[in-house]
């Protein structure tokens, strides 16, 4: 139901969401570059939202979203971060592998309790999947797997044998190199076993990165077998070696992802649409994300985070979040909703398959389209809008429809050139005031 008043989710110019009626808070925005999408209701809905205890997770390819809001979420109470994939200099820090999920256990040895850290496996293999990814042909499979079985003995080797503040993806490049070299001793016949793992053994018998290590060390006979595997892993792990990027993925991370539904944050996430570089790590933060707020709200009695969270994904084809359509699926009964920014559905079906697509504009209780050059969106439009497709290729500039399950489809005005600039103007003169009036650090 719409509202004229209202203090739920924002859809348009003096239009807002009756959530009493309203399944969930997920939210497709459709229109062209330039449709005004961002204008219209990424940052309205960031000004409504934070008049309340919501949470924010912000996509943003300009870091201009942040330049324009930080003072303001600041004020209304948020702490604010910046993990910026475009800027890595700039960012605050974040660690992977800060996030693979710790169980602690109590065991007696000699009469005394001792407590054991154990990671979760599965994490490891998430984190393997999303940096060595599927993007090698059928034959070469057997390349792929054994990277990622490498590179999991790597991450898990790391975390039981380094101290906590030197578990990071530098330390792994850096154990990856003493291995190698130590594989090119082993195909010399100067030793009997990769020294690394025979230590271990020595230390810890049941390790998981043992374990791991037992199902692919025979490559290691193999000077063209482990030559290919170890080029795969060279490709993935080199890139923390670069100075800006060790700054930001090789320290302790400033955030814990999961705080995120119990404290009042604004996190935004500088993404880099311009190259894929980052596009890996992108997917890793957006996937541990969502797994870290599941997890804290399955932690709960009612399986609710204390704080809801919105993710406002502008640009979202700046990047593949694996398993997207399932978690998206998902995300609503823990207080999780989402609202995703695309140019056409094509694009959506360029980042995912159809399937993938289909189940994520399902998952969408809300449809706002600002126009469009696509035809086979437009056909999509006309059939929700009962409207030719003539009509919907052709809609007015300042014109969008609102699309809501369970209501009829609705066309109303965007927000008029003067309104925009007064609601920047109005960010700006806040800014400025609270800028003026800080106090000064010491």
């Amino acid at each position: 139901m719409l509202k004229q008043k209202s203090h739920r989710q924002y859809l348009a110019k003096n239009l807002y969401a009756d959530n009493s009626a309203y399944a969930n808070g997920n939210t497709l925005l459709l229109g062209a570059p330039g449709s005004g999408k961002t204008t219209n209701y990424i940052i309205p809905s960031i000004l409504n939202d934070s008049t309340t205890d919501t949470s924010l997770v912000i996509s943003d390819c300009k870091q201009s979203l942040y330049k324009m809001l930080k003072t303001h979420l600041e004020v209304k109470g948020y702490k604010v971060v910046l993990i910026d994939f475009k800027n890595p200099e700039q960012s605050n820090s974040y660690n992977p592998l800060d996030f693979i999920q710790r169980n602690t256990t109590l065991k007696t040895e000699n009469g005394k309790k001792i407590k054991e850290t154990h990671y979760r496996e599965q994490d490891y293999m998430v984190l393997a999947n999303l940096l060595i990814s599927e993007n090698l042909e059928s034959e070469d499979k057997f390349w792929l797997e054994s990277s990622r079985y490498v590179l999991v003995s790597l991450m898990s080797y790391c975390a039981e044998m380094l101290k906590p503040e030197d578990l990071h993806f530098g330390s792994v490049a850096e154990v990856f190199r003493i291995m190698n070299g130590q594989v090119n001793e082993f195909q010399k016949g100067h030793i009997s076993d990769i020294s690394i793992f025979s230590e271990l053994k020595a230390i810890s018998p049941d390790s998981f990165a043992l374990k791991k290590y037992e199902q692919f060390k025979n490559i290691f006979d193999s000077e063209r077998t482990y030559g290919c595997i170890s080029m795969f892993l060279a490709d993935c792990l080199d890139f923390f070696d670069h100075s800006e990027c060790a700054n930001m993925f090789c320290k302790e991370s400033s955030i814990r992802l999961s705080d995120i539904g119990k404290e009042k944050t604004a996190l935004f996430v500088n993404v880099d649409d311009t190259s894929k570089s980052m596009e890996k790590m992108q997917s890793i933060l957006f996937t541990q994300l969502f797994q870290s707020l599941v997890r804290e709200a399955d932690k709960t009695v009612n399986g609710v985070l204390p704080n809801k969270v919105h993710f406002l994904l502008d640009d979202f084809c700046s990047s593949h979040i694996e398993d997207f359509d399932v978690m998206i699926n998902t995300m609503r009964s823990r207080g999780i909703s989402c609202s995703i920014a695309l140019q056409s559905m094509t694009q959506l079906e360029s980042k995912y398959n159809r399937a993938e697509a289909i189940n994520i504009m399902d998952a969408m209780d809300t449809m706002l389209f600002y126009g469009c050059n696509d035809i086979a969106t437009a056909q999509a439009v006309s059939i929700r809008a009962n409207r030719p497709i003539e009509d919907i290729l052709n809609l007015p500039l300042n014109k969008l429809y609102i699309f809501q399950r369970g209501h009829q489809p609705i066309q109303t005005n965007k927000l008029g050139p003067n309104e925009i600039d007064e609601m920047i103007k109005n960010i700006q003169v806040e800014n400025n005031y609270r800028n003026k009036n800080k106090e000064p650090e010491l």
